[in-house]
């Protein structure tokens, strides 16, 4: 038996171990610095999990979706439901939140293409336009539950605007500088402040209220510096957890899949090295 960290789904198996990394039957050579990376990234995350330091939303609502399954005759009374219930989906950001393109125009999420470049913010808090690396997931057909974050600006420019963003994905109040300071949107209050971007200027944006609202498809792209410009405000590529810097430590392995093997937007489902990554949250957790 292989020795090392392993994983095995019905799809893929993977065996991590002083050998490199063995996906099924096929071995791929890494080098030991390479492979001690991964370990480390891997052993990393697991402590800061055990530690308290990243903390899954583990407290996300559900949805019950009733059908009528018998109907009184000649009438519309329905004389029964069938429902399912299940736990709402972590959609991010519907296809139609904006992003900005590196010639300065706005366009819609769903028609970004991996290699595009879209304004986002660096660790020096810093406007900057790096590329679409890929799609953590992504659905293009269905109605899903998002936060409509209405948002006004300070200094009288009577400027309002709205962000579409699900509840458990992460987002960074303005005066956190160094981007280590996330947290759930489902955690804003009104009257806080986040980071609004205005004629290239990152600005105050207040909160004025927060409301449910139901949009189509969903989006969660992902770039090199792990955050991204939608709606005109700045936010993390990431959900679920709640520490933005860890996550991108941990995003390493995925990134160097798709440096490997590249990646592809017409895949709607989530990759299996990221279920593996959710899987081994999970694992933690448990045993907390």
């Amino acid at each position: 038996m292989a020795t090392g960290i392993y994983y095995f789904t019905s799809e893929i198996s993977l065996t991590l171990n002083a050998g490199g990394l063995k996906l099924g039957g096929a071995d791929l050579a890494l080098g030991a610095a390479a492979r001690y990376s991964i370990v480390g990234v891997i052993l990393n995350f697991i402590g800061a999990i055990v530690a308290g330091i990243i903390q899954p939303n583990q407290n996300l609502p559900y949805d019950s979706i009733c059908d009528c399954t018998s109907i009184l005759s000649n009438s519309d009374v329905c004389l029964q439901y069938t429902c399912i219930t299940k736990r709402r989906e972590q959609t991010c950001f519907p296809g139609r939140s904006t992003v900005i393109t590196e010639n300065g125009l706005m366009k819609l999420l769903s028609n970004i293409e991996i290699g595009e470049c879209v304004l986002v913010i660096n660790k020096e808090n810093k406007l900057i336009y790096e590329s679409i690396e890929g799609f953590i997931h992504l659905k293009r057909n269905g109605s899903f539950s998002f936060l409509l974050i209405n948002i006004e600006i300070d200094d009288h420019r009577n400027i309002t605007t709205s962000l579409f963003i699900s509840s458990n994905h992460l987002i960074f109040l303005a005066n956190d500088t160094e981007l280590k300071n996330s947290l759930f949107a489902s955690q804003l209050q009104s009257g806080d402040h986040i980071k609004y971007v205005y004629k290239n200027e990152i600005i105050l944006g207040k909160i004025r209220n927060i409301d449910l609202t139901i949009e189509e498809d969903y989006y969660a792209p992902l770039t090199p510096s792990d955050t991204i410009k939608i709606d005109n405000v700045f936010v993390s590529n990431y959900a679920s957890v709640n520490n933005h810097y860890l996550a991108h430590s941990v995003m390493k392995i995925y990134r160097w899949w798709i440096y490997l093997f590249g990646s592809n937007k017409n895949n709607e489902n989530i990759h299996w090295l990221l279920k593996l990554i959710e899987r081994l949250v999970q694992w933690c957790i448990s045993d907390i």
